[in-house]
């Protein structure tokens, strides 16, 4: 599959710690495996592209831990969002998005805005999992929202949110 990239302005490397930093912007880009590494079926994810991107990034090339404090920008497919505080690890293929989590999705074709206090995306299974989400629907019958304790968001290949598992 594609190599997951890390890239940015502005960043230096202390070779005796073996810890990378970026004073800039930095942008993490992630790619659904062709196969489900659970499963070993065919990832209907195949080909998603998950990009972050951070303002002050440290990545340590020892445990291949990446970790961003401040606003983090994120997009998967048509869907975009902020978070604040991020971590990938890239040996394990999970980005965690550690607080106020703010998704600008679509949910049955219509617009929704999902939030969570964190959330978890495991790059090996393309699942997204939030803690607890509340989100709010537009529809023709008129606002919808709701909340759970923790919730699995499934997505198809072209970022909309296939199903919420609360």
């Amino acid at each position: 599959g594609k190599a997951d990239t890390i890239a940015g302005s502005d960043f230096e490397y202390d070779p005796h710690s073996q810890i990378v930093q970026s004073q800039g912007e930095a942008h993490i880009v992630l790619h659904a495996p062709a196969t489900n590494a659970r499963t070993g079926a065919p990832n209907k994810e195949a080909g998603q592209v998950v990009r972050v991107t951070t303002h002050g990034l440290t990545f340590n090339q020892k445990t291949g831990v990446a970790t961003c404090s401040g606003e983090v920008d994120f997009q998967i497919a048509d869907s975009s969002g902020q978070a604040v505080g991020a971590e990938y690890d890239s040996k394990q293929g999970h980005l965690t998005l550690q607080s106020q989590i703010v998704l600008t999705t679509t949910m049955q074709n219509y617009p929704a805005v999902l939030r969570a206090s964190q959330a978890l995306y495991d790059r090996s299974s393309g699942d997204i999992h939030l803690w607890q989400p509340q989100y709010t629907s537009r529809t023709q019958s008129g606002t919808m929202s709701g909340t759970a304790g923790t919730a699995t968001v499934l997505l198809r290949a072209n970022g909309s949110v296939e199903q919420l598992d609360a």
